[in-house]
């Protein structure tokens, strides 16, 4: 799952996001379910992309840090 830019774009305070995706992650391992987070890092707000590294790192998550590494950009893809 990939969350975080709609919280940019609405201007949503970082607190309330970390607060918000601890308790998806919690929500989901709560049902057994292993959880890969996955970023998209970009200029809009680097420090959002450490805090989600540090909660993924808190919480037991699995972090791809930057899922289109390798796609994005790629004229056979």
């Amino acid at each position: 799952m990939t969350v975080g830019g709609n919280d940019i774009l609405k201007r949503v305070r970082r607190p309330e996001t970390e607060k918000n995706l601890r308790a998806v992650f919690s929500s989901i391992q709560s049902s057994g379910a292993v959880v890969i987070f996955t970023g998209v890092t970009g200029p809009l707000n680097p420090a959002r992309d450490k805090s989600y590294e540090n909660i993924c790192k808190e919480m037991g998550v699995h972090y791809i840090a930057e899922i289109l590494d390798g796609i994005k950009g790629s004229e056979n893809l």
